[in-house]
């Protein structure tokens, strides 16, 4: 995690729009917080690298509200013009774009114990939240290449 992450998630930071959600029902009508960036970059310059396309799903109900477009498999091409991964299934998987996508393989003993914790718990598990099974308990992946972020 970048030494400075932690100052873009105080009130006020210059780089951090601070957008709300309206109340939410579930939640006995709180407000959630959703950083987004306001510098180059966007939010994934405020995300702590985290690299996360999101729910195939997700794109696929954009689709059928009328946006043909935004399927999961017209969007899956790009996503993979984008990365540069080394490693994960090739049809979800770019291996030779601009942003150098990694994950970290030598975890540190509290981050196997939640690991552990997790799949001990039974909460279902995955390999590769950006393959072809997006659902479960897992290590994020991270744009970073070199030990650098692409961005």
């Amino acid at each position: 995690m970048p030494a400075g992450l932690r100052s873009l998630f105080r009130p006020g930071n210059r780089y951090n729009c601070w957008f709300k959600t309206t109340p939410q029902a579930g939640l006995n009508h709180r407000q959630v917080a959703q950083p987004r960036g306001k510098t180059l970059g966007g939010s994934s310059s405020i995300n702590g690298m985290t690299w996360l396309r999101g729910h195939p799903d997700d794109y696929d109900e954009w689709a059928a509200l009328e946006c043909p477009d935004w399927s999961f498999e017209k969007c899956l091409p790009t996503f993979n013009s984008v990365e540069r991964c080394a490693y994960g299934d090739p049809t979800f998987r770019g291996r030779n774009g601009p942003v150098g996508v990694s994950r970290v393989e030598v975890l540190s003993p509290i981050n196997t114990a939640f690991l552990d914790a997790g799949r001990e718990a039974g909460l279902p598990a995955t390999d590769d939240p950006n393959g072809d099974t997006p659902e479960g308990f897992c290590r994020f992946d991270m744009s970073v290449a070199d030990g650098l972020r692409p961005s």
